[in-house]
């Protein structure tokens, strides 16, 4: 048997990129399991409170996470309204596509279609899911058609008015520059000795004598790490990768600092047990080159941008639109 909350999740709308709010639900709930009422008037549409209560679910399940289940129900109240706004932005959002005639191809609802079958384990399941949900393969296609119009709606909207320049970039950086700066740096492999319940602390410092005189004859680190260290990392040869200067224990960030690129300590004690360390590569505190960061920008002022004209665009549709809510 295909439960509702799998059918839920596998032909609910598979997300829409640039902004939540354009993403569309698929209408899975039954006249049969929710006597319907009319909560919304958006121009020519109705929002129905079936639709209302299956567009919950998922701020529901938000909430959930970010809330006790005793705060819970006093949020319900903001459950609705926020589920009721989306709602009545993706509709006002699906006219507007629908005025402007923009397309969804067969193809594109075709891909769709496929892309949620492979969620299945075969055709025959997702076929018995559609049946489960209570709604009809030419409603479901009509439904995947009008997410992709608003889909290619925004689309062209972002394409339209995004375009991040070069200067726009440079702007960026250089007013956020701190935000680009790095700390003094050290790559470094770490071999860890504990001592043991049954040995003396001069029992196991001599034993790491022994493995320091080992490296010291020119034996590969790595393969001493992976037969004696008790630390981290050890399938990794003890490498811990690049660590800021401070962020470990002072003892072992005393004796980084002294060493150069390619060196081998002697033996660090600690409270923990006796340590030997490799430097690998040091780095200079500095700031990070525009070069580097350019695309990471770009994306950012691109998607703080795209949502921007997003809401403007949603802002003015609501404005010039008859909304009602009863």
């Amino acid at each position: 048997m295909i439960n509702r909350k799998m059918v839920l999740r596998v032909i609910a709308c598979l997300g829409l990129p640039l902004c939540m709010v354009i993403c569309m639900r698929a209408a899975v709930v039954t006249a049969a399991q929710v006597i319907d009422r009319i909560v919304a008037v958006v121009d020519e549409d109705v929002i129905t409170q079936s639709e209302l209560q299956e567009s919950m679910l998922p701020f529901i399940a938000d909430y959930k996470l970010r809330y006790e289940e005793g705060e819970l129900e006093g949020k319900m109240g903001e459950v609705r309204q926020d589920a009721l706004n989306r709602l009545i932005e993706e509709r006002l959002i699906l006219q507007e596509a629908k005025k402007r005639k923009i397309a969804a191809g067969d193809s594109e609802i075709k891909e769709r279609l496929e892309h949620v079958k492979k969620r299945f384990n075969s055709e025959e399941e997702f076929y018995l899911a559609i049946k489960d949900s209570g709604i009809t393969m030419a409603r479901l296609k009509e439904k995947y058609k009008e997410q992709i119009m608003m889909r290619n709606l925004v689309r062209g909207l972002i394409n339209t008015n995004v375009n991040i320049s070069p200067t726009e970039i440079a702007a960026y950086y250089n007013g956020n520059i701190k935000d680009f700066s790095v700390p003094k740096m050290a790559r470094f492999k770490v071999l860890l000795v504990k001592p043991l319940p049954d040995s003396s602390m001069a029992k196991t410092q001599k034993i790491v004598l022994q493995i320091l005189g080992r490296i010291n004859d020119g034996q590969n680190f790595d393969m001493l790490v992976k037969q004696f260290s008790q630390g981290p990392n050890i399938d990794k040869g003890g490498d811990m990768g690049y660590v800021p200067a401070g962020g470990i224990i002072k003892e072992l960030d005393d004796q980084i600092e002294l060493l150069d690129a390619g060196d081998t300590s002697g033996i660090i004690k600690t409270d923990t047990g006796f340590y030997i360390i490799k430097v690998i590569d040091k780095k200079e505190a500095g700031t990070v080159p525009l070069s580097e960061v350019k695309d990471m920008i770009r994306e950012r002022l691109y998607q703080r941008e795209s949502e921007l004209t997003l809401r403007e665009f949603i802002g003015k549709l609501k404005k010039d639109a008859y909304i009602r809510i009863k």
